[in-house]
């Protein structure tokens, strides 16, 4: 998932919620569950993105778009903002990008601040790589990408990998 790219002043987002087994777009595409919840996670981006923004300018030009993978279907959408001349440094911009939109979203849910405390509650410890963020920076460009169910080696060389989900009323275990 694309936490953000950052080129010039333009920060751009595309939160992922929704996936199915490769061929399955038309079952993706019907799933009012999948879609409300890539909308719910789509509107905390555009929150988070116009307190980093100028006024006004964050835009979701593509609610909800199908990125059909050679393994599965994914709905992605896309919300871009234009940031204050008045920040200097590309290299703040990224922090403050960094600090506004990680964990991502789709990762912790709405609303942030109380699913991040439920979150610390039920968790043992805290997630590492397993929801964690990659960024590549290069000249005024940076895109970051939130990683979901990612492994990890860990000092004595073994390897660590969490999983989890969620399950909403409608979920079909």
């Amino acid at each position: 998932e694309l936490l953000f790219a950052l080129s010039g002043r333009t920060l751009r987002a595309e939160p992922m919620k929704g996936t199915a087994p490769a061929g399955a777009r038309a079952w993706l595409e019907a799933s009012e569950k999948d879609q409300a919840e890539l909308a719910m996670i789509t509107d905390l981006v555009r929150d988070d993105l116009n307190r980093l923004c100028e006024p006004r300018s964050v835009q979701v030009p593509s609610p909800r778009r199908f990125l059909e993978l050679p393994y599965a279907v994914q709905a992605v959408s896309v919300v871009v903002g234009t940031l204050p001349e008045r920040r200097p440094a590309t290299g703040s911009r990224v922090r403050e990008a960094l600090s506004q939109l990680h964990p991502g979203g789709s990762v912790t849910g709405a609303p942030r601040t109380a699913a991040r405390a439920v979150i610390a509650e039920l968790e043992r410890s805290p997630r590492g790589a397993y929801c964690g963020t990659l960024a590549f920076s290069r000249g005024d460009a940076t895109q970051a990408a939130l990683l979901i169910r990612t492994a990890e080696r860990t000092g004595a060389g073994e390897w660590r990998f969490g999983v989890g989900s969620g399950i909403t009323w409608d979920s079909d275990p």
